[in-house]
């Protein structure tokens, strides 16, 4: 499709939603991944409004940096394609000036901002990568002006598909434990107990202030298997759910946890849960980002419905249920075989695939897709 070389040793501008801080998702961890191909990223960060100038800023790693701007004028987008175009362009050119250096890709995970790539030089390589299915700003432009996209649920692929023949599956990526001490850099090791006197645990890390967590679900295993610890981690800010959770004997949680600390949790666990409304938005949960995390680490998973995952729940390598009922009775059957559903066999099975989806993995199979 296209003519040049492979992603390595190559000046990548990477475009996230999130900016880059201690607490890190896919887009920072592709951004790592890529600097051991010998790549130098530069990590846009959201618009900060009023910022006037651009400001080019060190991260905890050598080759990442990170760009900080004012972002675009309102309204932007209404006007015509000629002068929207125009200052797309200079904005990215004023990028390459302060770095001194060409981009060679332009990798975006955020198709709100510089959304019609056809305002780039053609010497750009321009990837277009949604990673959630409400990332829907700017779809057919994006799409269309893209040299190739990427999407992790069939929803998202399908719908960038109508724009964009060039359009892939990419499940989310999985950062090996082996690779946390290059993550964490040279952070004290913070040690971690789980709290609760129950035997087993049944954990969740993730953000608690989504709309997708089914706290009425959550609630009924809660009151329903009261000689098992829920114990949950992430940020969370809505304090009067946080105290009546907490008001109950056998739910704890334990803040927030840094990137580097997942794996830790997770290992203390006996099972990792996910209870989300996935009647309700279907699309945006047919791939949690936490998923391949749970499969690295081994552990048994009791999910509601996730589509891109339905072939696990068929080999039995994580239960997925539909309602509360079926979900409620998994809980309960893996709670009395922990044995069965802990073995050495189920366990290394769920490692080896998250293992087949490593960061670097998923790159190699970027490069399949844009160099044939």
């Amino acid at each position: 499709m296209l003519h040049t070389e492979y992603i390595k040793d190559k000046i990548i501008l990477i475009i996230s939603p999130q900016k880059w801080s201690e607490v890190k998702v896919s887009k920072h961890y592709y951004a790592i991944e890529l600097t051991s191909l010998g790549n130098t990223v530069y990590f846009l960060n959201p618009p900060t409004p009023k910022l006037k100038d651009i400001k080019i800023s060190a991260t905890e790693y050598e080759s990442i940096k990170c760009i900080d701007y004012g972002g675009f004028i309102s309204g932007i987008g209404y006007l015509p394609k000629f002068l929207r175009n125009k200052i797309f362009r200079k904005k990215l050119l004023q990028f390459e000036k302060l770095i001194v250096r060409k981009i060679n890709i332009v990798w975006s995970f955020d198709n709100s901002v510089f959304y019609d790539f056809s305002a780039l030089p053609s010497r750009i390589i321009k990837i277009s990568h949604i990673v959630d299915f409400n990332q829907h700003f700017n779809i057919e432009l994006s799409s269309r002006t893209a040299d190739i996209c990427l999407g992790s649920t069939r929803h998202i692929v399908k719908r960038s598909e109508r724009f964009n023949k060039n359009s892939y599956f990419i499940h989310h990526g999985y950062l090996p434990s082996s690779n946390e001490k290059t993550v964490a850099g040279n952070k004290k090791e913070i040690n971690l107990n789980l709290p609760g006197n129950n035997k087993i645990k049944a954990g969740y890390a993730g953000n608690l202030d989504i709309k997708y967590i089914d706290w009425s679900l959550l609630e009924h295993l809660v009151n329903e298997f009261q000689n098992i610890d829920f114990v949950f981690a992430g940020p969370w800010e809505d304090e009067k759910r946080k105290k009546f959770m907490e008001s109950k004997a056998n739910f704890f949680y334990i803040g927030k946890l840094p990137s580097n600390r997942l794996t830790n949790f997770y290992m203390l666990t006996d099972i990792l849960i996910i209870t989300y409304r996935y009647q309700e938005f279907p699309e945006q949960l047919a791939n949690p980002h936490k998923m391949m995390g749970y499969l690295g680490s081994g552990k048994m998973i009791i999910s509601t419905w996730s589509e891109e995952y339905s072939e696990l729940n068929e080999e039995r390598l994580i239960l997925m249920a539909q309602d509360k009922d079926i979900y409620t009775q998994y809980f309960g059957n893996v709670i009395d075989n922990m044995n069965l559903w802990s073995s050495n066999e189920l366990t290394n099975r769920r490692k080896e695939y998250a293992l087949n989806n490593t960061y670097s993995n998923q790159i190699k199979r970027v490069e399949k897709l844009i160099y044939t």
